[in-house]
């Protein structure tokens, strides 16, 4: 189960350079940008953003995207994620990567909500984002309040606040969520399941409050081989059966700086002892690795193994500047306790 996304991962790789569902541009005009990296499209309201990706005005899934306002979502429609990938029916997999960059310049987007009990498809990823994949694919400067996600039935995969699946040398940098995520496996604060090698997550905080049933965490539900974990926290609670961790759930890839605070880990059914402050389960066999971790008196589950990292009992952005969270984008950021 917790490899089921990846076994087809490179030929979407392949793919997702080839534009799918981007349409023409005869509509958009240069003050709107051009969908370019030097010139991107740019959102300035709803529903410009529930525009993306969907290929109407050439505004495709290979596309450039900045958001220029702060868009208020609350009690408005589901958000449908942009892109996806979900089983056929019959035994295959349908499937639309966005491959191109989205800059959120610091802006906020508040109370999206995806809420789908009816949902069949074991293998669905969801989030703002369903899947994104390839080395210009970048979302940055991403502010989500207030996000609302539950996926039923419980074994729904792949499920996180800004990204479900995450590819090959994707980057999520300078992005915080707050809110809830809850679905079945792979399950994660900011990116549900982050494969194939070659991506990072760096400076990025969630105070979210995350429930799966395997591979469950703050950040990042399941870290697979190749990909990076750098300068994140987080807070609220994560909970689920197995493999649940503060900052990731399932680790093979590597996890450093990061720092969990005054967050709950909670077992909801069943023994397993896969559980930890940080990492829920660290694969050494298949690369995991982690350095410079923290957390914060956080009680566990009994008879678990644990990654917990250094014990903290306060900390200020002092504190977190000299443990290398010194980018700009934390200013105001960085919390302080007591």
């Amino acid at each position: 189960m917790k490899r089921k996304f990846f076994e087809i991962i490179g030929l979407i790789t392949i793919i997702a350079f080839v534009s799918i569902g981007c349409g023409s541009d005869s509509s958009s005009s240069s003050d709107d940008g051009l969908g370019t990296a030097a010139n991107p499209f740019l959102v300035t309201n709803e529903a410009e953003l529930r525009k993306v990706g969907t290929g109407t005005d050439g505004w495709g899934l290979d596309k450039h995207y900045k958001l220029m306002e702060n868009i208020d979502l609350t009690g408005k429609a589901n958000w449908t994620p942009i892109g996806y990938f979900r089983g056929d029916g019959s035994g295959g997999y349908d499937y639309a990567v966005f491959s191109g960059s989205f800059d959120g310049n610091n802006k906020t987007i508040k109370g999206i909500k995806i809420n789908d009990t009816s949902n069949t498809a074991n293998s669905r990823t969801v989030g703002m984002f369903a899947i994104i994949d390839g080395p210009d694919c970048i979302v940055k400067n991403l502010n989500l309040l207030d996000v609302d996600v539950n996926i039923l039935p419980s074994n729904a995969g792949a499920v996180g606040g800004i990204v479900g699946l995450g590819g090959e040398g994707i980057t999520i940098t300078n992005c915080y969520v707050t809110g809830s995520v809850k679905g079945g496996e792979d399950v994660g604060g900011v990116v549900g399941t982050c494969g194939d090698g070659n991506a990072t997550v760096t400076n990025c905080y969630a105070a979210v409050n995350v429930e799966g049933n395997e591979c469950v965490g703050g950040i990042i539900g399941h870290n697979e081989g190749g990909n990076t974990v750098t300068n994140c926290y987080v807070t609220g609670s994560v909970k689920g059966d197995e493999d649940v961790g503060g900052i990731v759930g399932l680790n093979e890839g590597s996890v450093e700086n990061c720092v969990v605070l005054n967050s709950s880990i909670i077992r909801t059914s069943g023994t397993e002892p896969t559980f930890g402050c940080v990492i829920g389960y660290n694969d050494s066999a298949r690369g995991g690795t982690y350095s410079n971790i923290y957390s914060s008196n956080i009680t566990l589950p009994s008879g678990v193994a644990s990654v917990n990292g250094t014990n903290i009992t306060t900390w200020n952005p002092a504190w977190f500047e000299s443990i290398g969270f010194t980018d700009t984008w934390w200013t105001g950021k960085l919390p302080t306790y007591p």
